[in-house]
């Protein structure tokens, strides 16, 4: 779960809100 906190904060900080939907859908998959 760690490093997926950390991929999303790192995608957060290159994409912003785009990841933010991203970072959603990867929760649903998982």
């Amino acid at each position: 779960m760690s490093g997926e906190r950390q991929v999303g904060i790192v995608l957060v900080s290159h994409s912003g809100p785009v990841a933010e939907s991203v970072a959603e859908l990867a929760r649903g998959l998982a």
